[in-house]
């Protein structure tokens, strides 16, 4: 149609009522997933041009919103199958954007079209189904959770007027549903109840962090904090994604969350983020690692009291992933994290330790946790992971004033594997 637009033009109206009919009466199975994408990917491209406004009349707005969008957003069984099986697709699809091609992000996409040229009319639309849907899960004591999953998706869709909600429709009252449904939800102290639902709030209070105040992000930290605790690796990983990407938030070029809000949590943070790890649903899970890398940087010195437990714990990581490293992004991350302990520890005159001396003892105290595994790994075929691991040493080496020459630096002989043969790395 987009090629061939001024041939197709006569035959417009006859298709877009066909391919709407297809869409009420096409049914949940994923067999139909294909053919439902498709036919909401044609809505969404002629709802996007003004010259097609003419097929968009009231009653059809209304009818595309109820039976269209509605459904297409409505989890499915293998919705949740995913989530509970194969967390690490459920978080690819529903959380980076890679989605294109479901039908959820299909209806989301054909709201913010039609959103274009009738925002009043849509965003009544959506506002009311919205209500509707949370006053029946309400009714329902909340037993029926697809009820609340289905009216947030909606929120999404109709509240951002872009995929990343950095434009928002003032038509849509966001922060009031905020305060009374994705709140309450996220500080609810039983971490493991309604899981699908839990994952969309976190989503929300991540994708809409920008507009979101500060005190109100400050004050729910311990919350998200708290859903690391989940036995959801869906729930998990998209707390450790919130509490990073807040971190990155700078409020007129100043930090939004800042060392002094976090340091009463970092204890407790840094515990559930490496118990995480732990999850062999899915032990290399780099958006974790991520969290704890962005913690480490934002905080700097302040994490001195914490090196013991943070390099008994890393250190643990890495023996791990020397064995069979599969994720390049996670082993990236890792050793992000070993820099930047060793330069807010053992950099004389910054982080936490400020004079030289002391600076020397705790490189001693790194090279003694770190030499004997790289020792062990040292003749490992991932030469990605060797590489990385050269590069801990150069960071320690160059927080030494003096290099002792009995130092185990002095005796780690040449990794047998040249640089060169990086295309043979099995991550």
């Amino acid at each position: 149609m987009e090629k061939y637009e001024e041939e197709f033009q006569p035959h417009m109206a006859v298709f877009t009522g066909c391919i709407w009919r297809m869409l009420l009466e096409v049914g949940p199975q994923p067999k139909m997933d294909a053919l439902a994408i498709q036919g909401l990917r044609f809505l969404t491209c002629v709802a996007g041009k003004k010259m097609h406004m003419g097929l968009f009349s009231d009653a059809v707005l209304q009818e595309l919103v109820q039976r269209i969008v509605v459904k297409n957003l409505t989890a499915t069984e293998a919705d949740e199958e995913l989530f509970e099986d194969n967390p690490p697709d459920y978080i690819r699809k529903d959380m980076e954007g890679s989605d294109m091609d479901t039908r959820r992000r299909g209806a989301v996409e054909l709201v913010r079209a039609l959103l274009r040229f009738f925002p009043e009319q849509v965003s009544a639309l959506c506002e009311g189904h919205m209500a509707s849907l949370l006053e029946q899960y309400t009714a329902s004591g909340g037993s029926d959770w697809r009820l609340k999953d289905t009216a947030l998706h909606l929120l999404l869709a109709s509240a951002a007027l872009n995929a990343g909600c950095t434009e928002l429709n003032p038509r849509v009252q966001m922060q009031a549903i905020f305060s009374s449904h994705v709140l309450p939800e996220v500080q609810d102290a039983d971490v493991n109840a309604r899981s699908l639902v839990r994952a969309d709030a976190l989503k929300l209070l991540t994708l809409f962090r920008t507009h979101l105040p500060a005190p109100f992000v400050i004050g729910l930290l311990p919350a998200v904090i708290s859903h690391l605790k989940s036995s959801h690796v869906v729930v998990q990983t998209y707390a450790a994604i919130c509490i990073e990407r807040w971190l990155s938030v700078k409020d007129n070029g100043q930090q939004r969350v800042t060392q002094a809000h976090l340091q009463p949590h970092l204890d407790s943070c840094f515990t559930e983020l490496f118990a995480v790890l732990e999850n062999p649903d899915l032990s290399e899970n780099d958006y974790v690692m991520k969290c704890i890398m962005r913690l480490l940087a934002l905080v700097g010195g302040g994490v001195a009291p914490l090196v013991s437990l943070l390099m008994g714990k890393l250190t643990g990581v890495f023996a791990r992933v020397a064995k069979n490293p599969v994720n390049p992004h996670y082993n990236h991350y890792l050793f992000e994290c070993y820099a930047l302990l060793i330069r807010a520890c053992c950099s004389p005159g910054g982080g936490g330790v400020p004079e030289a001396a002391a600076a020397n003892s705790a490189c001693d105290a790194f090279e003694a946790a770190l030499f004997p595994p790289f020792q062990e790994v040292r003749a490992c075929v991932c030469v990605c992971v060797c590489v990385f691991m050269y590069m801990s040493c150069v960071c320690i080496c160059v927080c030494f004033r003096v290099l002792p020459t009995d130092s185990p630096r002095s005796h780690l002989p040449p990794h047998p594997t040249p640089v060169p043969h990086l295309p043979h790395c099995r991550c």
